[in-house]
């Protein structure tokens, strides 16, 4: 899995006819964050969450990159350690992603409770 940002210019200069226009009518923002899997499958459930952010008060764009890094780590942590995708996800990997970033023996990989 990848984070990906909007970016109308990009869009402008590979030839996409009035890119702005076109976010803003599907909702979305310049630096409105992306995942795509690692298969390069864009998941319109997951990123539907990430575009709704402005609509639920979440107005920074430093939020933004935030919720989507935490997505992002959460879908490699149920990939690569459980086997599952965030759909297949349930109260055990919850507990087990919980212990692993809370109370890793690793200090590089705890995070802080109010993370």
């Amino acid at each position: 899995m990848e984070i990906f940002f909007t970016d109308p210019g990009a869009l402008d200069a590979a030839g996409v006819t009035d890119a702005q226009r076109a976010l803003e009518r599907h909702g979305l923002h310049a630096g409105t964050p992306f995942i795509l899997s690692d298969d390069g499958s864009y998941d319109i459930h997951l990123n539907r969450f990430l575009w709704s952010l402005p609509t639920l008060g979440v107005r920074s764009t430093n939020s933004w990159r935030a919720y989507a890094l935490d997505l992002l780590t959460w879908g490699r942590f149920l990939h690569e350690h459980r086997g599952k995708t965030v759909w297949q996800a349930d109260r055990d990997d919850v507990t087990a992603f919980h212990r692993a970033r809370r109370i890793s023996p690793d200090p590089t990989q705890v995070i802080s409770a109010s993370t």
